[in-house]
């Protein structure tokens, strides 16, 4: 979270960055900042209201901060695949490929716990659950 400085108020801004790195060079970025909580913050908001709640997402429970230990090369490859399965599942349409279905398309229950909490950007909100995921979201 980044704090920003709008005319006369505090704000802030959520927001994530990911770089891949090859021989000390950025060869791939992803990023994602949640301008449309600083358009609520400045009570400029276009769209339809959140079904979910905008909510402060709250630190690592163990509040210890980053925790580096030695890496082993073979359980962070079978983590960072996991993590590419559900972000493919994750965007899957359901009239996606043939027979055409509805949600389970994204295997949700499959990479999430039923007891998640998925705190989301403005717009969608905070929800509990996959139930709360899919109605919300």
């Amino acid at each position: 979270m980044s704090a920003v400085q709008s005319p006369g108020h505090l704000s802030h801004m959520r927001f994530h960055e990911f770089y891949c790195f090859d021989a000390d060079k950025i060869v791939e970025y992803q990023a994602l900042w949640d301008i449309p909580e600083v358009m609520m913050q400045a009570n400029a908001w276009p769209m339809a209201p959140s079904l979910g709640r905008e909510l402060c997402i709250p630190g690592p429970a163990s509040g210890d901060g980053l925790n580096r230990p030695a890496r082993d090369a073979e359980p962070s490859r079978v983590s960072q695949q996991l993590v590419i399965d559900r972000l493919t599942h994750m965007k899957r349409h359901p009239a996606e490929g043939e027979p055409e279905g509805g949600p389970e398309k994204m295997e949700m229950p499959r990479f999430r716990d039923h007891r998640m909490n998925w705190y989301g950007p403005a717009g969608i909100g905070t929800a509990r659950g996959i139930e709360g995921f899919r109605n919300w979201h």
